[in-house]
């Protein structure tokens, strides 16, 4: 049975991704998201594996681990870096409502974490010159568990405290605020930054986290 959650973007390929019925469409979009291996990338990584193993060193080549870890990166710039922008710039982000941005993003993550964390993080440097990505990216990885998104999504909202335009800023430290966990506080007590209404922002989450986080742990007490 066919599922029709991304039916009003008008994207027919946009749906296939979400359409879970026994196409062939869907399969082979989701054996790209596990990364499962065909036929050539297999006979590679052998033919890479006998190399380093005749060689008996790893100056040649490092390992496959690299090889694999860059083909799962090259899969999610290849498939989904175009269609994502695209959501990116139609949608209306609003704290507390998904989008179909948040929905392609965790349909990707929950198929492979490590990779689509490295792709977000590409991105996100990619695009630094792009306030509307960069504001989406950090909306998007705001979303998720602290630590599903750690530590890349940790490190792209602290980078967004540099940039020139106060919305990302402000958009990197509410991201700390949702997340809204100690190790959050942590991380925010320790930022300086030079601008007074920042800094002053960063402050009040900090004293918003503290009270929140200590009527937590005296209500376990």
């Amino acid at each position: 049975m066919n599922k029709t959650i991304l039916d009003e973007s008008g994207s027919d390929e946009i749906k296939t991704i979400f359409d879970e019925s026994d196409s062939g469409g869907i399969k082979t979009k989701l054996e790209r998201l596990n990364f499962v291996p065909d036929k050539e990338e297999i006979e590679t990584i052998d033919l890479i594996i006998q190399e380093v193993e005749s060689s008996n060193t790893t100056e040649t080549y490092p390992g496959i681990e690299n090889y694999i870890n860059k083909d799962r990166l090259d899969t999610l710039k290849e498939n989904f870096t175009r269609e994502l922008i695209t959501l990116i710039r139609e949608e209306e982000f609003e704290y507390g409502l998904d989008t179909r941005a948040d929905i392609l993003v965790r349909k990707i993550m929950e198929q492979n974490a490590l990779a689509t964390k490295e792709w977000l993080s590409t991105l996100f440097i990619e695009s630094f010159n792009n306030t509307r990505i960069l504001l989406g990216v950090l909306i998007i990885i705001s979303r998720f568990d602290y630590f599903i998104v750690c530590p890349e999504g940790q490190l792209m909202a602290t980078t967004a405290l540099s940039h020139k335009d106060p919305e990302i800023q402000e958009c990197g430290v509410r991201a700390f605020e949702n997340w809204g966990n100690r190790h959050s506080l942590r991380i925010l007590k320790n930022l300086k930054v030079p601008t007074k209404w920042l800094q002053e922002y960063i402050n009040a989450v900090i004293d918003d986290l503290e009270k929140e986080l200590h009527g937590i742990t005296s209500k376990k007490n």
